[in-house]
This record gives structure tokens, sequence and C-alpha cells, in this order.
């Protein structure tokens, strides 16, 4: 497996290492034994780079051009992002008399052509990405060639090699059994590592569908593409899913590779909480993501080493800041950074021990032939290990949030009328329903012993506790109403002193009304509420629209205060919007319209069951009991 698996994480290490062209060093003989079954021909290749791309095979075998070829014993031949075309002589001496397979080990080469003589004459073979499979003489994702050797007989064979992409030419001569042996190797290890990134996928994508955590869905697609990307890398993608299409096959990888670099950044946002714990290297990874996304539109219309260089850089540029990103996480004692660091790291040190391997600075054995893949497989169990230690956190975040919002909810309930006065029990109802347990409306019933009786409801903007806390507030501002009966302007102008300076950005709507159980009337002011229906006991009914600002600290206190009659059957109904602003699957409104039809045909029913039947409709229109907005009917029959 000696071709590049993500070469995202490797480019930058093989691309910056120049290959010498001194002087030409003596050429030497490959020679060919009866032992071994595979032999490594790179440090006896003669090369010569034309630059142009002009030259054909009938110059390149004059003897006059020979000494053009150089020699520069080395076991690796990387020339990074090249559009030069590469001549390659090989001078074999074969011990015995037999068939072999000659193999250019990078699968990703657009042209690799293979001259050889038969009967005198200088024959041809094409294969690499510019050429669909049914032309290749054999069905395997490499470049191969066929190569009959005879006994102690000299064979000069060229290849000649040109890509617009990375220019690198592993190239080894196996026998048919060492070939035969290599190939079950390589599907036994790539089957290993393509199926633990399945396993890992559907099982992460199993956890995903259990949590709806967003950062199991971006690691799902960052497996999805890193796994495509190397079945493509290795010309897996080629030989099975798109034979025929050299174009797609050409461009395929750039677009694979920055798609992971872009799924890569997106989930490392995501599992860092970098938008909210560090906003500027958040905006700097949307920069990269950009410009990924750019990079791939573009890639279809742009010689493939431009769009090449674009990703490797911006790979790097993301690796780098992903570590920033991490480190600056686990200073921060945040221990699923930890994880995320040490996989990077592991993923980083077999890019490095690949990259070294392929230079022929470290020696070619089962680890580093494969660090890649072990380092992409210990990276993905680790990002997995991460991802739940991250999902523990936040159970234990969200265990400690619904204790607190326990305590909270019973708080508030505590403030809602816990006893109705005994003359008026059967005359009052109402329901209130938080949309999270907690909620901003608030209602409040009091008494005097002059049979007058104070009727309050509030919706403060927004939901949760921060609104709650808010509706809290009121109560308190609240505690001496019983004193100012004779005045519902008063109630509020209190409420928006005492609240000057602590609503951090909210607003509130209210309703007050006094009623005089005694004469009838009614004494209703509203801040910017919703209007309140009256309804007659002849089928009639009244929309209470008293005009009045919102309580907030920058509007002026201007309520008007109206009085009305009430008759008796009369019932005075006081909600909140989350009754006439829920909304159906489609998300049309409930409307004030559905909302007095439906008191209309409820008239007769008590003010508790009426407060039921009023909650059973909106539930029964929006499909759900999961509501969009705090819920609060109160009902009065006189």
């Amino acid at each position: 497996m000696s071709d590049i698996l993500v070469r995202i994480y490797v480019i930058f290490f093989l691309s910056i290492i120049p290959i010498s062209s001194e002087e030409n060093p003596k050429k030497e003989i490959i020679l060919i034994n009866d032992i071994e079954d595979s032999f490594h021909l790179n440090p006896s290749l003669e090369i010569y780079k034309d630059t142009l791309g002009k030259e054909s095979i009938s110059t390149i075998i004059h003897p006059d051009f020979q000494n053009k070829f150089i020699n520069h014993k080395i076991k690796s031949h990387n020339y990074g992002f090249d559009k030069s075309v590469f001549w390659i002589k090989i001078h074999i001496q074969s011990q015995i008399t037999d068939s072999y397979i000659l193999e250019v080990a990078f699968p990703i080469l657009y042209d690799v052509r293979f001259y050889y003589q038969s009967n005198n004459e200088w024959k041809e073979e094409f294969s690499g990405t510019s050429y669909p499979f049914n032309k290749r003489a054999l069905n395997a994702r490499n470049p191969n060639f066929k190569l009959n050797l005879q006994k102690d007989k000299d064979e000069i064979i060229y290849l000649r090699v040109e890509s617009g992409d990375s220019i690198q030419f592993p190239i080894f001569l196996f026998t048919k059994e060492g070939f035969s042996l290599k190939e079950r190797n390589e599907s036994f290890w790539f089957g290993i590592f393509f199926g633990i990134l399945i396993v890992m996928f559907f099982y992460n994508l199993f956890i995903y569908f259990s949590v709806r955590d967003k950062s199991y869905l971006y690691y799902i697609l960052y497996l999805f593409f890193i796994g495509l990307f190397c079945f493509s890398q290795l010309g897996l993608a080629f030989q099975y899913f798109w034979p025929n299409f050299s174009f797609f096959a050409k461009i395929i990888n750039p677009i694979l590779g920055t798609a992971t670099i872009f799924t890569t950044s997106v989930f490392g946002r995501s599992f860092l909480a970098t938008r909210k714990n560090n906003p500027k290297l958040d905006k700097f990874f949307s920069i990269l993501q950009i410009l990924s996304l750019m990079n791939i539109l573009i890639i279809p219309f742009v010689p493939v080493d431009i769009s090449g260089s674009i990703l490797a850089t911006i790979s790097v540029i993301v690796i780098l800041t992903i570590f920033a990103a991490a480190i600056i996480r686990v200073r921060e004692n945040f221990t699923p950074a930890k994880y995320y660091l040490t996989a990077w790291l592991v993923l980083m040190f077999g890019a490095v021990a690949f990259s070294l391997k392929t230079l022929g600075i470290l020696p070619s054995f089962f680890l580093t032939n494969y660090a890649l893949q072990i380092g992409a497989i210990s990276e993905a169990t680790l990002l997995s290990l991460g991802l739940a230690s991250r999902i523990d956190k936040l159970l234990i975040q969200e265990s400690e949030w619904n204790t607190q919002l326990t305590i909270a909810r019973n708080i508030q309930n505590s403030l809602l009328p816990q006893k109705i006065p005994d003359f008026i029990k059967n005359q009052f109802g109402f329901k209130y329903i938080p949309m999270m347990g907690v909620g901003g409306d608030f209602l409040d019933i009091q008494s005097n012993d002059k049979n007058q009786i104070g009727l309050f409801l509030c919706d403060v903007s927004g939901h949760g506790i921060s609104a709650a806390l808010l509706a809290s507030m009121v109560k308190i501002s609240l505690n001496s109403w019983l004193q100012n009966m004779e005045s519902p302007l008063k109630i509020l102008s209190n409420i928006k002193h005492s609240l000057t300076n602590k609503m951090s950005g909210h607003f509130l709507s209210a309703v007050v009304c006094f009623i005089d159980l005694n004469s009838g009337k009614m004494k209703y002011a509203s801040a910017g509420h919703l209007p309140s229906l009256l309804l007659r006991k002849n089928g009639e009914f009244i929309w209470l629209k008293s005009k009045g600002v919102i309580i907030h600290e920058s509007f002026p206190a201007k309520w008007e205060e109206i009085e009305v009659q009430l008759l008796e059957g009369d019932k005075l109904v006081i909600y909140t919007d989350g009754v006439t602003e829920a909304k159906d699957k489609n998300g049309v409104l409930y409307e004030e319209d559905r909302f007095l039809k439906l008191c209309l045909n409820n008239y007769n029913l008590s003010p508790k069951k009426f407060c039921e039947q009023v909650l059973n409709e909106i539930i029964k229109y929006t499909g759900t009991a999961e509501l969009n907005d705090d819920f609060t009917v109160i009902v009065f029959e006189f």
C-alpha cells in the first residue's frame, strides 16, 4: 500500500522536498533473480524531465539522447505538483525466463505509457486516470503492465508519466505469485480499514439518532467524506464506481479532499464550541470553510495543480487552527478536547511516518507501510471517545440544568394563585402552561374586604428562566396592590418603576382590572397587551381595547383606563399570545377569529372547564402537546 491515502495530511510534507539533479552517477542494470517475488526499482531508475512535454519515444530511444537520463539513487521519486512529462528508463537483466508485472504504485496519475520492444518494434500500452478501465492491460487500481523477460537477456523499457496532479512514481516488479500475494494483502488491510470506518459510521449514526447532538452529525459527515476520499485516493473508486468516466476520476480527488477538510473544520468548530468560547477563532474557521466551498466550485474549471495547491494550503491552515483551538480548550480543562487533540496528534504522527517512509528516510515495514491507515483508524476511535466524553459532560450539565429547572418551576408555581377566595371560587378559573417548564407569563387574583377583586396577567418577552425571573419580580412589585384597587394605572406605574434598570433587554405586556362585585363596575387598563374578551349572556361580545404601550425602560408610562359595566352572566376572558399565535403543522396562526368562535361555542361551560377546553383546542390545532409559547387563560364569570 505505497500510495497516499489522505493527501490533505501529507502533501505539505511531500511537496516541499526537492529532487536533486546533480551529476549523473554510474548507470545500473537491475538484476532479477529467481529467489525474490518482488523488486523495488526506484533506486535504479534513470529519469529525464521533459518540461515542455514534446519528446516522443523515437527521440527518447536515440543513442545521443541517453546521456540526458539521470539516476538519482533515491528510493522515492516525488515531485509535488508538476506539469512536466517524466521519462523513466529501466535496464533489466533476468536470471530466468518468466512473466512479470510492472506496477507504478500511485493510482491517481493521469497518463502512464509503457514502451517495450517486441520483434524489434517499440510497442506502447496505456494506463492512468485518463483512460477507461477497459483499456488497461490489467484490471487493477494501479497502472500495471505485463512484462516478459528472457533469461540472461538485457531488456530496456521506458515509462512516460504525466499528471496535472501530484507526481510520484513508486515502481515495483512482481512475479505473478508475488503480485497475487500483494493484492491479497492489500485487500485484507483495505477490508479492515474500510470495515472499521463503516462500523464507526453506523455506530455514530445510531448515537446521533439517539441523542440528536449536531456534533455527531458533523462527525458522521467527516467519516463519510474521509472514507470516500481514501477509497478514491487508492484508485478503488475509479475501479469500481466510475471506471468509464475519466474526467470525473481526475477531478473527484480534489473535490473529496476539499469536502473532507470542510467537514473537518465544521466538526472541529462544533466539537470545541468555538462560537461560544473563542469567537475570533470561530470567524477564522468560517473564512476557511468559505474558501473550501469556493475551491470545490472552481475545481472542474481550473487545472488540478491550482486547486490542489489551494487545497494543500487550506489543509495546513485548518490543521494548525484545529490544533490551536484544541490546545486552548484543553487549557480551559475541557476534557473532551484532550481526546480531540490526541486524535489529531496520532493522525499527524501517522502522516509524518508515512511521508518519511515514502521519502526513503524510514525503512519500509508494517507500521510505516500502513501508518496512515493506523493513524486514521486511531483518530476515528479517539474522536468517538471524545464525543462520548462530550455527551457525558452534556448529560451531567443537563441533569444539573433539570434540577435547577425543577427548583425554578416549583418556585414559580408557588407564586401562582394558591387559594381562590371562597365567595368567587366557582366564578374563577385559569390555566397556565409554560413552554420550557418555567415561563414569562404571570397571573394573580386578589380580593379585599370591600367585596372587590383584582385580576392581573402579564407576558414577559422571551422564554425560560430569564423570563421567569422577571415575572417573579413583577410578583414582588404587586405586593401592595390591595391598597391601590381604585386605580389600575397606579399598578402599572408601580411595576414600571420597580423594574427600571432590571429588565435586561426584556419587556412585558400586562392587563389589570378591578371589579366591584356589588355594583358590577370594572376598571380596566392594558399595557400593550392583547384585547380581553367580554362574553354576554345574550351571545353578544365586546373586545376590551385599552390604549397603552408595553412596559419597557425606554417607553413612556402612557396607559388608558376604561370602565365597563358588567352584567350577570358575563364572562371575562384574559389570555396571552400563546393562545392566538399557536401554529398548525403548516405554520398557520390560530388568531382571534378562531378564538372568538371557540369562546362563543363554550360560553355555557364553567370557568375551569372553559380554560380546559381552550387548552385542548390549541393542542388539537397544533397537533402536539409541546406548545411554541407560554400558554395562559383566565376566565371570570360575574
